[in-house]
């Protein structure tokens, strides 16, 4: 796994170069939506795309991680399938949906059927390396080849590219720090039940390390987002007391949160702590961007998940669960 996390920097180098020959097959017709749909890691650098381009895009961006497409997906939609795998049975199911209804096609993959199925139909296909059997140590290929596809069907500009050179080069140099944080939150981390909270812009990534908690750390974690979360959830913490004594809330705050968010997240601060472990304060001092503090904290949250593993003595490679329940579902 620590092979895995320190290919990072290589991979976001690596999908500067593929996306930058990328050539995608002309529109059906104008494209008024664009719908993503993936599971996972897959489905996680979606939500990361569809949050930093939030204000840089004119038509919506909608992610779907279940079986059916919503009703409004036609000719007009640009629909890209996104799966690691090719194997992902919920995105093939929406993919044969957008087939059907004539949508404009990008397929997202590394094989499988969804690469049969997008050759037999003529589609568009951005092949991610298959250098790593696992996703979650492919999701920068995923964020950046998005990011490509929405430049080449002319949705967005070409802005996104200096800032992920500018994240490549933040990371390098924080190399370091980036590592003994992780070891420090990992240590706290251990025998608690993780509480993560943060700006809503930056759920994805606050996601992201709920997930890789989950299925490298082998740790049950919980997420929520300001401000929804002062409008019901913050009103939870009374009881039970024995279990909110045993979470540890991790606060993410950065330089580039709402001011009315960084009120928020000072108040919530105040009223949760007493009824908990302990509060980790994660702070973003660096990045001048939404994308660069993202890109920057999938590594140091890879890291955290890694750390966590080790005081858990744990295999972060081993997903049993999973595949329990995978090979559960292909049998019926």
């Amino acid at each position: 796994m620590e092979v895995l996390l320190k290919g990072y920097l290589d991979q976001l180098r690596r999908g500067l170069e593929l996306g930058k020959d990328l050539v995608v097959k002309p529109p059906v017709k104008d494209i008024r939506n664009v719908v993503i749909a993936g599971m996972g890691a897959s489905g996680t650098a979606a939500s990361i795309v569809q949050s930093v381009t939030a204000d840089r895009i004119q038509i919506p961006v909608v992610l779907i991680q279940s079986y059916d497409l919503p009703a409004f997906v036609n000719e007009h939609t640009l629909f890209i399938a996104s799966s690691f795998s090719g194997t992902t049975e919920e995105v093939i199911s929406t993919l044969t949906q957008a087939i059907d209804r004539n949508a404009t096609i990008a397929c997202l993959t590394t094989g499988g059927k969804l690469l049969e199925i997008a050759q037999q139909n003529g589609l568009t296909i951005t092949k991610i390396p298959f250098t790593e059997p696992h996703s979650k140590a492919c999701i920068g290929y995923s964020v950046i080849q998005l990011l490509f596809l929405l430049k080449q069907y002319s949705l967005i500009s070409d802005w996104f590219i200096p800032q992920i050179e500018a994240a490549i080069e933040l990371i390098d140099e924080r190399e370091y720090f980036i590592d003994d944080g992780a070891k420090n939150v990992a240590e706290f981390l251990k025998g608690k039940l993780p509480v993560i909270y943060g700006d809503e812009k930056f759920g994805p990534v606050l996601h992201w390390l709920q997930q890789q908690i989950n299925t490298i750390g082998k740790q049950f974690a919980h997420t929520n987002l300001i401000p929804e979360l002062n409008h019901n959830e913050i009103e939870g913490w009374v009881h039970p007391a024995t279990l909110l004594e045993n979470t540890m809330i991790v606060m993410l705050t950065t330089t580039l949160d709402h001011p009315r968010i960084q009120l928020r997240i000072d108040e919530t601060r105040q009223i949760i702590y007493k009824h908990s472990a302990g509060i980790i304060e994660v702070i973003l001092l660096y990045g001048n961007s939404l994308l660069e503090q993202m890109l920057y904290a999938i590594n140091l949250f890879d890291w955290i998940s890694f750390y966590l593993a080790k005081e858990n003595n744990v295999d972060p490679l081993v997903l049993k669960n999973i595949s329990e329940l995978k090979d559960h579902m292909s049998k019926q």
